[in-house]
C-alpha cells in the first residue's frame, strides 16, 4: 500500500488500515458483523439452527386476536431475502437498514442461491 499523492511518511513508519474496506479479504466478514448488528439492535433473533436466519416477531397491528407479525430474515454475505406476514413491518426494518447501508431492492424474489423461485399469487404457492 502506498500513500495518497501529496502525503509524505517519514522513514520507517507504515500505513495501517483502520477498517474493512470493499475488495478485502475481511470485508464480506466485516459488512456481515455490521448487518447482524443492525438486525439485533432492531430486536431480530437469530434462529436456533443458523445464524444467517434472522427471526423477528410482533404483535400485529390491530389484531385482538393475538396474531403476530413475523418477519424472517436469510443472510447470505451482501444478499438479503426477506419473508413475512406484513408489509408494514418489511417498510419499518428496510427503513432502519437504510440508515445504516445502500440498499436496493429488487422487488419479488426471481433466483437466489442459484435456485428459481415462482410464485402463484392466485393459490397463494410459492415454489
Amino acid at each position: 500500500m502506498s500513500p495518497p499523492p501529496g502525503c509524505e511518511e517519514p522513514n520507517g513508519h507504515v500505513w495501517r488500515l483502520h477498517s474493512g474496506q470493499y475488495g478485502l479479504r475481511q470485508s464480506s466478514n466485516a459488512f456481515a458483523r455490521m448487518l447482524l448488528l443492525r438486525l439485533y439492535e432492531f430486536g431480530f433473533k437469530a434462529a436456533s439452527a443458523d445464524e444467517c436466519v434472522l427471526v423477528y416477531r410482533e404483535p400485529m397491528e390491530g389484531a385482538n386476536d393475538g396474531s403476530e407479525s413475523v418477519l424472517v430474515i436469510l443472510t447470505v454475505v451482501d444478499d438479503l431475502l426477506e419473508v413475512g406476514n406484513d408489509q408494514r413491518l418489511l417498510r419499518r426494518v428496510l427503513d432502519h437498514l437504510k440508515q445504516y447501508f445502500q440498499l436496493t431492492e429488487d422487488g419479488e424474489i426471481d433466483f437466489f442461491l442459484g435456485v428459481k423461485f415462482t410464485r402463484d399469487s392466485d393459490c397463494g404457492t410459492s415454489t
